[in-house]
């Protein structure tokens, strides 16, 4: 077996989810996220925050009701949300594992604000892990390939990553 299989196997299982998901084509966040909610049979909500740490452009929260809430900074452009959204909807989507860090001092509440999230972001920033900038994980490789391929449509554009420009090159 290559180094790359898990790579591929990744990417391929990524373009195999968002295909599921019957988009219209050009990237809506709001059609993305209706579909997602669909497949899964749980909300999702976005959940806009005045600043997220450090090197965390997005979070996803699963929550006891269950709901779903993508935590992102509400000052992101609209295409750097497109990004951060279609991010953590891969997550969602492809049955990956909450971040348990913040995801469990969120978990338990019943119905968690925008402002009860930000706040506990705000305390909790040095306790935030960041696993994305690596792509250490197939998740992680999994969750961007997915996000990539929904923001472009499935275009084979370059992307400034040149481990998402490898992995995209392969379909």
């Amino acid at each position: 077996m290559s180094d790359t299989a898990p790579s591929d196997a990744a990417a391929q299982r990524a373009r195999a989810t968002l295909n599921g998901l019957r988009l219209s084509g050009r990237f809506d966040i709001a059609e993305t996220v209706a579909a997602a909610t669909e497949r899964i049979g749980e909300p999702i909500r976005l959940c806009g925050v005045p600043h997220m740490p450090p090197g965390i452009d997005g979070l996803w929260i699963r929550t006891s009701t269950p709901e779903n809430l993508i935590v992102h900074d509400r000052a992101e452009s609209k295409e750097r949300l497109a990004v951060v959204v279609a991010h953590e909807l891969g997550h969602i989507v492809l049955r990956h594992t909450p971040d348990p860090v913040l995801g469990g001092m969120i978990r338990s509440w019943p119905n968690p604000t925008d402002e009860r999230v930000a706040s506990t972001i705000a305390r909790g920033r040095g306790a935030i892990p960041h696993h994305r900038a690596s792509y250490g994980s197939v998740e992680e490789i999994e969750a961007e390939v997915f996000a990539r391929l929904a923001v472009t449509g499935g275009r084979r554009a370059r992307h400034r990553d040149p481990v998402i420009d490898r992995l995209l090159a392969t379909f």
